[in-house]
């Protein structure tokens, strides 16, 4: 019997009933259509290739991170001054366990890393107080200034306030256990302004700031060539915290908010409008602001600025709508933020020449 007699020649229930499960047994089965003969891996190889993939994705992962880690540190350090109180000690480095791992990339953890129950570090940041002590990537923790670090589960917990308890003192004394052997370290914690640079798990191109971290999309980190591209972006952010920017947008929103509630009061509904323009009031200054103190943090850093203003070029090449913006957009014109820094690399460098201090103007 043809498709066409199974579905249309029976009584109307029984033929929507045999047509549906002719039609679920082609899609489920490719029963209803030749298909080519192709070449087959074994679920051996697929299950083998999946670790190996992962392990891949976990490596570049840590990698990324190691990246904004290094490009951060001299900025976090020289940029002390201009986060005010916003300062905390840091040895410089990232450890884990494999008891925080993911459960699908546990064996990818073990296969990269050789991750087992005790943390251990994953990534040293380069000129660090760890870097300079000799700590490396697989030291395995055995105890901080004389108190063991346990194994298992809850282990990187107590390990966290092991080294958030020490992290205050002139030296830490790490043990650690490496190639079966055990290691006395002895770390000096720089201060270091308190916004960790963090990698975000998104293919868009962004970054952002929510005044105590600073996050660094992983399409951000394709988009930039050069490290002094990413520098920039990062300095940007860490301004943002550092000039408080957040909590000052927050103020404006609530000023908004104010005004929306007495409108209420005489009949008239504004469903928010004045707090939402208040919240964006000055987000093009703050902008302008992180633009400006964001090529300071770089020249403090001893980062050359001469070419950071050739970000905007790039960036105005994938968002052309952006080379004159709008009054109502949140953030000003590539065009006139490529002349702000330019401006600004300028400032630095007149200061630099008279040896004057690297501090932005203040009104």
């Amino acid at each position: 019997m043809s498709f066409f007699d199974t579905c249309f020649r029976r009584p109307l229930f029984s033929r929507l009933l045999v047509c549906a499960l002719t039609v679920n047994f082609c899609l489920l089965f490719g029963g209803c259509a030749t298909t080519t003969v192709s070449a087959r891996g074994t679920t051996a190889d697929t299950i083998r290739e999946q670790r190996q993939q992962q392990a891949m994705a976990l490596k570049a992962n840590w990698s990324r991170q190691d990246r904004l880690d290094d490009l951060s540190w001299h900025i976090l350090k020289s940029g002390r001054e201009l986060c005010g109180k916003d300062v905390r000690n840091t040895m410089g480095f990232r450890f884990t366990s494999i008891d925080v791992i993911q459960y699908d990339y546990k064996d990818a953890a073990r296969l990269v890393y050789g991750l087992g129950d005790r943390p251990q570090v994953v990534s040293i940041t380069s000129d660090s107080p760890a870097d300079k002590a000799g700590l490396r990537v697989g030291d395995e923790f055995l105890s901080i200034d004389g108190t063991p670090v346990p194994t298992g589960r809850k282990s990187m917990n107590k390990l966290r306030k092991l080294i958030t308890d020490s992290i205050e003192s002139n030296v830490v004394k790490l043990e650690v256990a490496r190639g079966g052997q055990s290691q006395t370290l002895h770390v000096a914690p720089e201060s270091v302004c308190r916004y960790p640079v963090t990698l975000f798990a998104d293919d868009r191109l962004n970054a952002f700031a929510d005044g105590n971290n600073v996050f660094i999309t992983q399409g951000m980190m394709r988009f930039t060539g050069r490290d002094s591209e990413l520098q920039l972006v990062i300095a940007h952010e860490i301004a943002h915290n550092a000039e408080g920017h957040l909590t000052k947008s927050m103020g404006n929103r609530l000023l908004g908010g104010i005004l929306d509630v007495a409108a209420a009061y005489y009949g008239v509904n504004t469903q928010g409008m004045f707090m939402d323009m208040a919240g964006q009031a000055f987000s093009q200054a703050f902008e302008r602001e992180a633009d400006y103190v964001g090529v300071y943090l770089l020249a403090r850093a001893g980062i050359d600025t001469s070419e950071a203003a050739d970000f905007w070029r790039r960036m105005a090449i994938e968002y052309p709508a952006a080379i004159k913006g709008t009054f109502a957009g949140s953030h000003p014109a590539t065009a006139e933020r490529y002349g702000n820094i330019e401006a600004a690399h300028r400032e630095v460098m007149e200061k630099s020449l008279a040896g004057e201090p690297l501090l932005p103007v203040r009104r």
